[in-house]
């Protein structure tokens, strides 16, 4: 059965609660919001470079960490999200202090809101790498510049990614590794999940698909220390990865998560964009093929930041719209769960349309109840690929004469649907718009896009679509326009007129 599987970074509880929720029923709280709902697993998030949590082989975030000293003498200060920085450590180090383990107050509370608790491991956090004195950096990697990827361009590229950690050396791969032994021991969870896209890439430019195989022996050994740990628990542990939207992107990078799959070590597979945007024509049909003969749950991940092309200053964060046209177009294209990610509780960083969170979380997760309801379907990107691969992205669009976009919608909807467009330059009056191989839209005019924040708005017109136009799945949008315009915005809007 479809639904919803929930990542919650724990850094985000720290930061957007007061120091008066850092209590366990604070925690509690802070889960139970998903009962009832159509969330089936919740994936707590218990690392960066260090964790949220005491334990024996990382250092926790609080290290050292005195609220009476001021900031600047502790790596805090100096970033420009220091306040957000202060509150993060000072709330983990008030839940240490009253002698409170998160994760396990929360997969408590995960069991009696019937909820599968998970925790989703950070492989390779790259958080404020640009400052070197952060107290969010572990001491291994200050220690030791020789493990990180690409250290030696880092002052030419500026690319935090640059100084990730080269899982090329057996010491960060061993690091890696005991936290995970230490997770399985210390904590009862149903699942456990390896976030490799926090943050690619993990190895030197130019050795990924030559040191895929390390981190092919490295799942396995995961799988071999999660089977001897359900063994003690009693049961089943599955085991998660999540890796980029495209097979090629991923295998690309070093990820082979179709032989992970195909070998058992894998039950479950998020495929996702990176931190950019949604990605809202992700290949979920390919990557369905490429796993048949496995039982591997297939979970199409979500992003809250919607972006229409990599340097756009136009963007906006994803409503319940949005969201609901993302979750339509998988779900019909074969996905087992819709995936969200930095969906958080606070209007800091969630839905712009923050009151429709509670409602979101009952719709999103099936079909059925997104059934004919307004949904938005946005032409974005794929916002990660290899080193050395340029980003694919149909817009900007240069239009003089006609050009086409392709836009998956899922089932068609009883709605009215709308094409919007976007003008970035030129006369967008002498737009025309036919869908599906010449049947014509009606132009009804100019349009403002809804949920602009935080950045500005591109000037958009609006075309009426007759409603027998549509096909279920894949449409050609074809554009016309005798003098050339620019468009940066694409989308079908099924609306409630």
């Amino acid at each position: 059965m479809p639904g919803i599987a929930f990542n919650q970074d724990f850094l985000a509880f720290c930061i957007w609660k007061s120091d008066g929720e850092m209590t366990e029923e604070g925690v509690r709280a802070w889960v139970r919001q998903y009962a009832n709902t159509q969330v089936r697993e919740l994936l707590m998030n218990p690392n960066y470079d260090r964790t949220f949590y005491e334990g024996k082989v990382w250092e926790p975030l609080w290290l050292n960490y005195d609220p009476a000293i001021p900031d600047d003498e502790q790596g805090i200060s100096s970033d420009p999200d220091s306040e957000f920085n202060r509150r993060a450590i000072n709330n983990a180090y008030l839940l240490n202090k009253r002698g409170i383990n998160p994760f396990l107050v929360a997969i408590d509370e995960c069991r009696r809101s019937g909820i599968a608790p998970w925790l989703s491991i950070r492989m390779n956090d790259v958080h404020n790498k640009n400052d070197e004195t952060s107290y969010m950096h572990s001491s291994f990697w200050r220690e030791n510049p020789q493990f990180r990827r690409a250290e030696y361009r880092y002052t030419k590229t500026k690319d935090w990614s640059d100084r990730a950690l080269d899982y090329g050396h057996e010491q960060v791969r061993a690091r890696a590794m005991s936290l995970i032994d230490e997770l399985l021991k210390m904590y009862d969870i149903d699942g456990l999940e390896l976030d490799w896209m926090r943050t690619p890439p993990h190895f030197k430019p130019g050795s990924d698909i030559e040191n895929a195989h390390l981190l092919t022996d490295f799942m396995r050994e995961v799988r071999e220390k999660a089977d001897q740990t359900e063994k003690a628990r009693g049961h089943r542990i599955r085991l998660g990865v999540r890796v980029p939207a495209h097979p090629q992107t991923s295998y690309g990078i070093g990820l082979d998560a179709v032989t992970w799959a195909k070998k058992g070590y894998v039950d479950w597979i998020v495929i996702t964009c990176y931190n950019t945007t949604i990605d809202t024509d992700m290949p979920v049909e390919l990557w369905k093929y490429l796993l048949r003969g496995t039982e591997v749950t297939l979970c199409a991940g979500a992003e809250i930041v919607l972006k229409s092309y990599p340097r756009t200053k136009q963007f906006q964060y994803n409503s319940l719209l949005t969201t609901r046209g993302f979750a339509s177009s998988v779900f019909s294209r074969g996905a087992d769960r819709v995936y969200l990610f930095n969906y958080f509780d606070t209007p800091e960083c969630s839905i712009c349309d923050i009151d429709n969170y509670a409602e979101l979380f009952r719709e999103v997760g099936d079909l059925v109840t997104l059934q004919d309801k307004p949904r938005r379907h946005i032409v974005t990107f794929e916002d990660f690929s290899p080193v050395g691969v340029p980003r694919s992205s149909i817009l900007p669009l240069k239009v003089n004469g006609v050009s086409n976009v392709r836009i998956h919608t899922g089932k068609a909807c009883n709605r009215v649907p709308y094409v919007i467009l976007g003008v970035a330059q030129g006369n967008g009056k002498t737009l025309s718009v036919c869908m599906n191989g010449g049947q014509e839209c009606t132009p009804v005019g100019p349009y403002e896009l809804p949920c602009p924040n935080p950045g500005p708005q591109t000037f958009c017109y609006q075309f009426r679509v007759p409603t027998c136009a549509l096909n279920d799945g894949y449409n050609v949008v074809e554009i016309g326009s005798e003098d050339e315009v620019v468009i940066d915005w694409v989308e079908i809007a099924y609306r409630a007129d």
